[in-house]
């Protein structure tokens, strides 16, 4: 009895010991994932940079381009260190083309603390937001938007797209030079970019021998243009002008020659597009159209062979504008700018910038100069105009 007694005191004595050395090991263990968590809670914050685009509907195509080029700018900047440091962190909002789904995307990205935002080529949206922007300090870059009325409009507003002051400009020249006594007709899509490029065009034309014999107007989700056409084609036109987005005037052109209309067409440069091409069909072939000039260089070439790795294709429309609206803001950033007020400061001062898509310098409306000259629809080829 004394000895078992004996043994089942050393029995306990050794669970004991066990227990203590498990103890140690578990506080132990403990430490390590405090330590774990100490040091992840020292990392820096992220920065995020905010998106407002059309990622579904009639324009998505435009917003998931715009898209990809900024992905690709916050990718190559990520893999180079961030921005001191820290990593950038795209938060990218669906607007539809819509003003209000604009604002409500607006207030939700100033919820997390952007101060900075790239929007896409819908004026309707810039317009929309603009009205935001100096009370909430807070930086609106848009790769597309080219209403005139947006020039000055927000000292934290800027451009990477020429304003339709100068495409108008461009196609009313050329529209005089090549058909000085033209009988013009004019179809346009009924929204701000519409009648912005509707309003500089036929400004541009005033006291010249070119006459505008008739102008329709259309809805963005007008797919029977035929009303329209039967009346423009009364008016004993000899030259048409079409202002809209691919998903309008694919299927307004390809009426147009459905109705037998010859007349020659001018567009803008919304037309330089595929789903311009697949919507409009033979119709597409001739449509002329003023566009940027290419532009050439190292910045150019460097970005066409990244972004082939990135993503197995050629860039397309506002591929370029994308990649060069984020990588602005990340060079600023880089430079020292922490708020929407340094963002903007350091961004009016930018000249001679060597972007993917030409020479970026912003005047004093936060506006750029890109050369611009007309093409034409070959064979399915988008060709400068000789």
């Amino acid at each position: 009895m004394a000895k078992f007694k004996i043994l089942f005191k050393f029995k306990i004595a050794i669970v004991l010991i066990a227990l203590t050395t498990a103890f140690y090991e578990i506080s132990d263990l403990k430490f390590d994932y405090k330590a774990l968590f100490s040091h992840r809670a020292s990392s820096p914050p992220e920065i995020v940079v905010g998106a407002i685009l059309p990622l579904t509907g009639d324009a998505a195509q435009y917003g998931n381009n715009d898209k990809e080029g900024i992905m690709l700018a916050i990718n190559q900047a990520n893999a180079s260190g961030g921005i001191n440091g820290r990593v950038i962190r795209l938060a990218a909002e669906d607007c539809q083309t819509e003003a209000k789904l604009a604002i409500s995307a607006f207030n939700k990205l100033k919820a997390q603390g952007v101060n900075s935002i790239i929007d896409d080529a819908i004026s309707t949206i810039s317009l929309a937001l603009v009205p935001l922007l100096d009370s909430e300090k807070t930086v609106l870059i848009s790769t597309g938007s080219s209403n005139p009325s947006l020039s000055g409009a927000s000292p934290f507003f800027f451009r990477v797209w020429n304003s339709d002051s100068y495409e108008g400009q461009v196609t009313a020249e050329y529209i005089k030079m090549s058909n000085p006594s033209a009988k013009l007709g004019i179809l346009y899509i009924n929204s701000d970019y519409g009648k912005g490029l509707y309003s500089v065009i036929t400004d541009r034309l005033a006291g010249s021998s070119v006459k505008i014999v008739s102008a329709e107007t259309f809805d963005k989700e007008t797919r029977n243009f035929r009303p329209q056409i039967s009346k423009v084609k009364k008016a004993g036109l000899s030259l048409l002008y079409l202002i809209g987005y691919a998903s309008q005037t694919g299927p307004l052109t390809r009426q147009i020659r459905e109705a037998r209309i010859s007349t020659p067409i001018i567009g803008t440069v919304a037309m330089e597009d595929p789903e311009f091409l697949k919507l409009a069909g033979s119709g597409a072939e001739g449509v002329i159209y003023p566009f940027p000039s290419q532009p050439s260089g190292s910045a150019v070439n460097e970005f066409k062979s990244a972004f082939r790795q990135a993503y197995g294709k050629e860039p397309g429309l506002l591929h370029d504008v994308g990649y060069d609206a984020a990588n602005l803001i990340i060079k600023v950033m880089r430079d020292g700018a922490k708020n929407g007020d340094e963002i903007r400061t350091r961004l009016a001062i930018i000249t001679d910038y060597q972007g993917a898509s030409g020479l970026i310098s912003f005047n004093a409306n936060g506006d750029v100069s890109k050369p611009m000259e007309m093409k034409v629809i070959r064979h399915e080829q988008f060709e400068v105009l000789k």
